[in-house]
């Protein structure tokens, strides 16, 4: 797609409580997961840039996904934490999609930096695109 793909951190865990928040931390508490991969990466196309937030859950159950996937779509009830934030990016939610295929439930969100049109529109894209992959 013409897209410099760069990745800034990685990692996989089994303690889903303690790398999230919010509500959805409180529902790993009670629906413990069997993994989560988080990673962050940089996104670059045609002179905007974006950061990317990818979180891939696997839970034991394919009803304790679904209800995952339902609790991280609704705006404000919390998410995965993200690995690494450069210094001016806030993460809003904008630029969110997300996945589910069986027991595993895929998030992906993406912030411009900069405040451009086009880094929006590619923060967008990037968010659909990786949770679909």
């Amino acid at each position: 797609m013409g897209r410099e793909v760069r990745r800034l951190d990685g990692d996989v865990r089994s303690d889903c409580t303690g790398v999230s928040y919010g509500r959805v931390r409180e529902y790993f508490a009670d629906s413990p997961c069997a993994a989560v991969g988080r990673a962050s990466f940089e996104v670059r196309e045609r002179g905007a840039r974006v950061v990317m937030a990818v979180a891939v859950v696997e839970m034991t159950s394919t009803a304790d996904a679904v209800a995952l996937k339902r609790l991280v779509d609704t705006y404000g009830t919390g998410n995965v934490r993200e690995l690494r934030t450069p210094r001016g990016v806030r993460w809003t939610g904008r630029y969110y999609m997300s996945g589910r295929d069986d027991m595993t439930v895929v998030n992906a969100q993406a912030e411009p930096v900069g405040a451009s049109a086009v880094a929006a529109r590619l923060a967008d894209a990037v968010a659909r695109d990786a949770a679909r992959n």
